[in-house]
């Protein structure tokens, strides 16, 4: 495999959804771990969180949320906050365009460039169609 990533999803409950900020990134410096030690034809492989949220069941924010978005945003890790269209309390807008205020916790997250904690040396080729739709 070459040109490849690992999306690691990190919720609450990959903690025990423990409420200390220590442990809940300590959880996800684990899970980072585990993941480069797959290698691809290229090195250790680049990892994203590529879901996270304050919700784990979509129904109710998880005891740990606060803790869940800021060791992600502060990992140095490209990230995606989730959002689920349906009424839980991970839609990051209300319905009208207005932010809720999970989407007021990621908004300015969404807006810097972490320094990132992983380098490629080897050249992407990103597809025509994704190109098209940037």
């Amino acid at each position: 495999m070459t040109n490849t990533i690992w999306d690691d999803h990190f919720y609450g409950w990959v903690s025990g959804y423990s409420t200390n900020p220590a442990t809940v990134e300590a959880a996800l410096n684990s899970s980072v771990a585990s993941i480069t030690q797959i290698t691809n034809a290229n090195g250790v492989m680049p990892v994203i969180t590529g879901e996270y949220g304050p919700s784990t069941s979509g129904l109710s924010d998880d005891p740990n949320a606060t803790q869940v978005l800021q060791a992600v945003q502060s990992s140095g890790l490209g990230s995606v906050a989730w959002g689920w269209e349906g009424g839980g309390p991970d839609n990051l807008t209300d319905g009208n365009g207005n932010l809720t205020s999970y989407g007021q916790e990621v908004a300015p997250f969404i807006g810097t460039t972490p320094a990132c904690t992983q380098s490629a040396s080897f050249p992407v080729t990103v597809p025509s169609f994704l190109l098209a739709r940037l």
